[in-house]
């Protein structure tokens, strides 16, 4: 209740419900020649919005929601290394920025993890860009822990638009107490034994 002169005014705050946590994440060193893709590139979700670069080499980062802000989500990796495809294999646009720059490494029966902190909970669509654009060897499996959909294999080259188990792995998982954990393994014998990761976009 306020008052102004002789007159009492009472104000009514209503407490609404914390917006959902969708995000665009974009693996890679995000070099000039790599960019991240533009905001209006939704990818194989579907979802436009702003592509936080997150790059491997730095190990946990904080991440920018669909409209560029950043939020108090973290990602950490214990993969640290990356590479981009060169001579291009796409020739240019936001499928090159996405798919052309990724985290490289691990191996058969090693696992690269992508760990998230600070989610709100809820149900998250988790697709994971998993493929090397220029090569059909360095297949990944893609497990989303909790999910009931099993590991998923992704495997390039890349054929000319995002297909499921092509370019990237789709999985559904509840997430309450605010962590989210994707794990990549290589399922070919060394030397082609890599696994990749391009990016990943979280549908709340």
């Amino acid at each position: 209740t306020h008052t102004r002169g002789n007159k009492h005014h009472i104000s009514t705050f209503l407490t609404l419900p914390a917006a959902a946590q969708s995000f665009n994440i974009d693996v890679g060193q995000n070099l000039i020649l790599w960019p991240t893709p533009s905001a209006t590139y939704g990818a194989a979700a579907a979802q436009p919005g702003h592509w936080t670069a997150f790059n491997p080499s730095a190990s946990t980062a904080a991440i920018e929601d669909l409209g560029g802000a950043l939020t108090n989500v973290i990602l950490t990796t214990n993969v640290t290394s990356s590479v981009n495809t060169f001579p291009a294999v796409i020739a240019s646009g936001d499928d090159q920025a996405l798919m052309e720059d990724f985290q490289w490494s691990g191996g058969l029966g090693q696992v690269t993890s992508l760990h998230f902190e600070g989610l709100l909970p809820g149900e998250y669509q988790v697709y994971t860009y998993a493929a090397d654009p220029a090569s059909s060897t360095d297949n990944s499996s893609v497990s989303v822990i909790g999910s009931a959909d099993p590991a998923q294999d992704v495997s390039g080259p890349w054929t000319g638009s995002h297909q499921l188990g092509g370019s990237y792995a789709l999985h559904t998982v509840t997430v309450t107490n605010g962590s989210l954990d994707i794990e990549l393994e290589g399922t070919n014998p060394f030397p082609n034994d890599r696994t990749v990761c391009n990016g990943i976009q979280l549908i709340h």
